[in-house]
């Protein structure tokens, strides 16, 4: 009969909902990978858009936690040819990552820019930060790190995927208690995408 409660009860039912069901689409996505069906619907568009897009929608969620999310994205219009919805997947998550493991009233910084023959999207970070031994372990698959808002342990490791799908690399400078920094290179591929 306690409102405030009950109201609880629903909330944590709701984020524990949330949860799981994000793992599960982890899991499939990940079995997709590991089995080969996953196949890239590539088309051309404006990478420096798509990048706007993910920042304005990260914003609120940022803005939530108390996070300072600042945008580096150069404006230049640059066309790829590569799958919109997985890139825009793996920025995302690790966006979304980048924010979960910084404290309050701390930042995020998010930068993209052509740098020929790739376009490099930036991901940094003031947050907690990994050791050498989290570090070398980060792209495992269902590796967990050390904090508590570590979850399946698939997020980092599908972002690696996918970017290893568009023939790119995904590089991660960490320190413990300092921050960490994640660059996707994405090659550009010939002169007509630069």
């Amino acid at each position: 009969s306690d409102t405030d409660v009950m109201n609880e009860g629903f909330e944590i039912i709701e984020r524990e909902t949330d949860r799981l069901s994000k793992m599960v689409e982890e899991l499939l996505d990940f079995s997709r990978y590991i089995s080969g069906r996953i196949t890239l619907k590539k088309d051309r568009f404006d990478i420096t858009s798509t990048c706007e897009d993910v920042f304005k929608q990260m914003k609120p969620r940022a803005m939530k936690e108390s996070i300072h999310l600042i945008n580096e994205i150069n404006e230049e219009v640059v066309l790829i040819t590569a799958d919109e919805d997985r890139l825009r997947q793996v920025l995302i998550n690790l966006i979304d990552n980048a924010i979960k493991f910084t404290d309050a009233d701390g930042w995020v910084l998010f930068e993209a820019r052509k740098n020929f023959p790739n376009y490099e999207m930036i991901i940094s970070d003031n947050g907690v930060g990994m050791d050498e031994n989290e570090l070398a372990l980060a792209k495992e698959k269902f590796y967990k790190g050390k904090h508590s808002n570590s979850h399946s342990g698939l997020g980092l490791s599908i972002a690696d995927e996918i970017v290893k799908l568009h023939s790119g690399t995904i590089q991660i400078v960490s320190e413990k208690s300092v921050g960490t920094t994640i660059r996707i290179i994405i090659p550009l591929g010939s002169e007509a995408d630069a």
